[in-house]
């Protein structure tokens, strides 16, 4: 017989009765009360598991989609073939993929002009491929001119399909 004080009342009691005559209180001895506590007090250890089993879940995943093998179908292949036929066809595999240009023509333009430091990249255009297997490419440019305002340039240059090699028609 443990003789306990009720949290509530302060009311002696006995434990092995476990109701506080007072206020009734239940009242269990101390070592189920503490054990009670504890696990009430457990919800941060199952929130942690939980999100460990989640991220292990996502791991697991990830790894999985990873090592799929993900192999292109033959219409997936024949698709961009196709694509890059056009793209060639059109004169795209010519110019910079970073801005559009036509790397030797933007050279040899920039270095005949007057400030070669003002040169301005705008917009190239190319045309599909004629019958002799060259595109026609026509480059605006913006440079500063002679008296230090900026002029808005055209260059036109002619490019061979297979080689990409380009040669320059006029610029202004």
């Amino acid at each position: 017989m443990a003789i306990v004080k009720c949290p509530n009342c302060n009311t002696p009691v006995d434990s092995n009765i476990g109701t506080c005559f007072s206020c009734g209180t239940k009242i269990m001895p101390s070592g189920v009360r503490a054990r009670q506590q504890n696990k009430s007090n457990d919800t941060g250890g199952a929130f942690a598991q939980v999100i460990a089993g989640l991220v292990i879940v996502g791991l697991f995943y990830g790894l999985y989609s990873w090592l799929a093998d993900d192999e292109p179908t033959k219409e997936d292949l024949a698709q961009q073939a196709k694509e890059r036929a056009e793209n060639r066809r059109k004169g795209f595999h010519c110019l910079s993929a970073w801005d559009g240009s036509h790397t030797s023509v933007k050279v040899n333009v920039k270095e005949s002009l007057r400030d070669p430091s003002s040169f301005e990249h705008i917009e190239t255009k190319i045309t599909p491929v004629n019958e002799k297997g060259n595109h026609v490419l026509y480059m605006k440019y913006r440079a500063k001119n002679g008296f230090g305002g900026m002029n808005v340039g055209t260059a036109m240059a002619i490019v061979g399909n297979s080689s990409c090699e380009a040669s320059i028609i006029t610029y202004e």
